[in-house]
């Protein structure tokens, strides 16, 4: 199926064009995602790229406000946290032309701050998880990209401060269901064949 390659920008963004390169049935299209995450207490974007086919690339930037566990005043303190992850999925299974499942796995930079305190820590933390994608109206509405993902973590559950200096204390596995809305961007709207 082929387009004019003298097709300005605008021209290769419309639907009608969608349709045209990517059939209703077909699977692996290359495509650029871009996504709004929702989860409980965090929120935050994720960008993605085909990279070759059953493989992807995904880097997600998250806005954390939760509590964890003072274990010097036995009370529980909210923190602000911040996440950049970079992530490789890799695909698992095709149920049909608009329906897959991914597993996914990467390292997410984090940094940890409490409001009224200067310290912030900084971690590297390990990834892995699932991801459970739909194209809900591949006739009427080709770019609507759905999914929810299952991630696990290593994740403090308390901090200890001692002389001023935090640590993260009580390490365990969180589960983070998040629900994703997105958009799939082909590309050859910018970069034609």
């Amino acid at each position: 199926i082929g387009l004019d390659k003298d097709e300005t920008l605008l021209d290769r963004a419309r639907l009608s064009n969608w349709s045209k390169k990517y059939p209703k049935n077909m699977t692996n299209p290359d495509i650029y995602g871009i996504y709004v995450l929702i989860m409980e207490d965090t929120q935050g974007i994720m960008f993605s790229t085909k990279l070759s086919p059953g493989w992807a690339a995904l880097i997600n930037f998250v806005s954390i406000k939760s509590s964890l566990l003072n274990e010097s005043s036995q009370e529980l303190q909210s923190y602000n946290g911040n996440s950049i992850s970079f992530f490789l999925a890799h695909s698992l299974i095709q149920l049909e032309a608009p329906v897959w499942i991914e597993g996914l796995f990467g390292m997410g930079y984090t940094n940890f701050s409490w409001p009224n305190k200067s310290n912030k820590i900084n971690k590297i933390l390990p990834v892995a998880g699932i991801h459970l994608g739909l194209q809900p109206l591949p006739s009427i509405l080709p770019p609507l990209l759905l999914g929810i993902n299952i991630t696990a973590t290593p994740y403090p559950k308390s901090y200890n401060e001692i002389d001023g200096t935090i640590q993260l204390d009580d390490w365990d596995i969180k589960f983070l269901p998040t629900l994703l809305i997105g958009l799939a961007i082909p590309k050859y709207i910018f970069f034609p064949e």
